[in-house]
């Protein structure tokens, strides 16, 4: 995972989601807005 100040998170998409940061976060708004 990659902001302005660079990478803030890695690992694949299972420890991504397992760590709970913005990737996990930003996935779980993605998957919210989806189902509407």
């Amino acid at each position: 995972m990659v902001s302005d100040s660079g990478i803030v998170e890695q690992g694949s998409h299972s420890e991504l989601l397992s760590a709970g940061g913005i990737y996990r976060r930003l996935h779980d708004a993605q998957h919210l807005a989806s189902a509407h």
